[in-house]
């Protein structure tokens, strides 16, 4: 069922595509699929996940929200958490 409804939002070319928790109930040979995907895709994604290897292959920026407000930060999660140290959680 995820994999038919990821295979539905992907197909149709979105401008910006939403995942949640996109890894859960994909085998490796599909998640390595997602990522060649994302990265190659035109699109904008927003995505929730707590794969921290996923998201190190896939993300350009992070969007934290911390104390009701959001901040925009370059990098990858490792990068993020040694400059915002409260980002691990």
């Amino acid at each position: 069922e995820m994999k038919l409804a990821l295979a539905r939002a992907v197909f149709e070319k979105p401008d910006i595509l939403l995942l949640d928790e996109p890894t859960n109930h994909l085998d490796v040979k599909n998640v390595a699929w997602l990522e060649q995907y994302l990265v190659n895709s035109p699109c904008t994604s927003i995505i929730v996940s707590h794969d921290s290897k996923f998201l190190n292959n896939v993300i350009q920026h992070v969007v934290l929200f911390d104390r009701f407000k959001l901040r925009r930060y370059r990098g990858f999660p490792p990068a993020l958490v040694k400059r915002v140290p409260s980002a691990r959680s």
